[in-house]
């Protein structure tokens, strides 16, 4: 007896993988406008047009359906090809740039699967685990820029470690959600923000910035007085952009009395003589 073999038809593999690509586009719209905890697998099905059984068997339960959203976004981030970029540039400047469009371009382009994180961190039964599954890549492609800065001239004023801790509060997802969901930015303008501030900070007091590219030179640090903390900073002086000192007036001006010189000093109306006794008379 012959052995039974098995049916293989390209277009029905053609259509389970369409049939699963809309299952999860639908659930990650759902997930998006209403939140992981307010959506349902009935509610995709009905989305998707399909039955809660073809949910199932396609994809897996919602929590499964979560993790591929996740992972499908993590692969369509491009951060590989960041890095790569990041790692063939020369000066700080160069870095910078490619860190503010090419962040820019991966929360912009993603946005709904950032959504769908965001809002389903408070109710997911391991929101830890998700989190660190979204952004894994995303810090560690930060930490390739950081250790690039650091070899390049000038230097960050912070240590390396301290650098990539930088780059992730500046450019990381939770910064870009603050600046255009929560106040409504534009992305260019959040972006010119972002790039303009992160260059200020870690070469602030330089000579040279990471835009000009001047500064110390390769292993040199910067001494501590160039440092902003509250132990180096002046007391501010009078001078441009501060108020005149106001004039102190002496008692002898408000008064009027014998000066050095002798002479006296009067304000206001002169006082007249005392009569004299001959006068009196």
């Amino acid at each position: 007896m012959s052995a039974k073999r098995s049916y293989h038809s390209p277009l029905r593999e053609q259509a389970a993988v369409q049939t699963r690509e809309r299952i999860m586009d639908c659930a990650a719209e759902l997930f998006a406008e209403r939140g992981y905890g307010r959506v349902t697998v009935a509610d995709i099905a009905a989305a998707a047009g399909v039955s809660p059984k073809t949910v199932f068997a396609s994809v897996g339960s919602k929590s499964d359906l979560l993790d591929r959203i996740v992972d499908r976004g993590v692969g369509a981030s491009g951060h590989e090809e960041a890095v790569r970029r990041i790692l063939g540039e020369n000066t700080p400047a160069a870095v910078l740039d490619v860190l503010a469009s090419g962040t820019r371009a991966g929360n912009e382009t993603h946005f709904r699967v950032h959504q769908v994180i965001h809002k389903a961190l408070p109710v997911h039964e391991n929101g830890e685990a998700l989190w660190r599954r979204a952004t894994e890549a995303y810090r560690e492609a930060l930490a390739a820029a950081a250790r690039r800065l650091h070899r390049l001239t000038p230097r960050p004023v912070l240590t390396e470690q301290e650098t990539a801790d930088a780059l992730w509060f500046w450019f990381g997802p939770s910064s870009w959600r603050t600046l255009v969901v929560d106040n409504g930015w534009s992305w260019p303008a959040a972006e010119a923000f972002l790039r303009r501030t992160a260059a200020a900070t870690l070469y602030a007091g330089s000579s040279g910035d990471a835009d000009s590219g001047g500064g110390p030179g390769p292993g040199r640090r910067l001494s501590p007085r160039h440092r902003s903390s509250p132990r180096t900073r002046s007391r501010p002086r009078y001078g441009a952009g501060t108020p005149p000192r106001p004039a102190r007036t002496s008692r002898c001006r408000r008064r009027g009395c014998a000066s050095s010189t002798g002479r006296t000093r009067t304000t206001g109306r002169p006082r007249s003589p005392a009569p004299s006794a001959r006068d009196a008379a």
